[in-house]
């Protein structure tokens, strides 16, 4: 490969500065999502990155993530102390092309991801649908009943800004060691909107994704509000776990999901 970058002798510390500024301004990135990016810079071949890559980890600089966030990566605080004590290692220009082209990659990760928000009718109160899809695959559905209109119209018009947000913040809720759901029916079905509609309080329902993706399906409600979420993960167990710890939320829980469905704290 030729790289892009000046040709010189590079050390092995610009080349994990250069992974670090990636995952930085790339923000929460898998691996299989990184590395087209750092093969479009040019950067380094394959095995290189993941030496590098595993350095980080190793070092603490990068934190993997475990459970149903399990392969996502982030910087640490040690990662960003790191790059901000060492940045000026990589030539301004390379570290330009860095930040210019970052943006530009999310856009085309963000084409196959599409949010839809709207009203629908409720037996009470007022409906609305949201949902975020990867392609043709639902990654998460909410179907909303409340009497609270501002709730529900505020949620409408933010959700597909905070989609991808509101998703990561419903999956972290979840224990990668935690308790898995007990009463959890798995429903044969493959219409993730009907499955969702007949899931009750009390009673949550399991539904296979395809591979090894399986959705957990919950009703939750206070007074006023009916949630129904409806999440994919990365197997069976994480599922089960995901519905055991929305079953399970701690305090006025369902407060909590109205403000991360509104954005607060995003």
């Amino acid at each position: 490969m030729v790289y892009g970058y000046e040709k010189r002798n590079i050390s092995d510390l610009e080349y994990r500065l250069r992974l670090l500024m990636c995952v930085n301004e790339l923000g929460a990135v898998t691996r299989e999502q990184l590395w087209p990016f750092v093969a479009k810079l040019e950067m380094m071949d394959y095995m290189p990155m993941c030496l590098y890559l595993d350095q980080l980890l190793t070092s603490h600089a990068i934190k993997e993530g475990e459970g149903v966030l399990r392969d996502t990566l982030f910087i640490t605080e040690v990662g960003a102390a790191q790059l901000m004590m060492f940045q000026g290692k990589i030539p301004g220009r390379d570290q330009a092309r860095i930040r210019s082209e970052a943006p530009v990659y999310l856009a085309g990760l963000r084409e196959a991801r599409t949010a839809r928000s709207g009203y629908e009718p409720a037996d009470w109160g007022f409906g609305a649908k949201l949902m975020l899809t990867e392609g043709d695959i639902p990654t998460l559905m909410c179907l909303i009943q409340s009497r609270d209109k501002r709730f529900v119209e505020t949620v409408v018009r933010r959700f597909r800004q905070n989609a991808p947000s509101i998703t990561l913040r419903l999956l972290s809720l979840c224990s990668p060691d935690g308790p898995r759901s007990l009463n959890a029916i798995l429903d044969e079905g493959d219409d993730i909107d009907t499955i969702l509609r007949k899931t009750c309080p009390g009673s949550p329902r399991l539904s296979w994704a395809g591979g090894s993706a399986y959705a957990g399906n919950v009703c939750l409600e206070d007074g006023d509000t009916l949630l129904r979420f409806s999440l994919q993960t990365g197997s069976r167990d994480n599922a089960l776990r995901w519905i055991y710890a929305m079953e399970h939320g701690e305090g006025d829980f369902v407060s909590t999901l109205k403000k991360i469905l509104t954005g607060f704290g995003l």
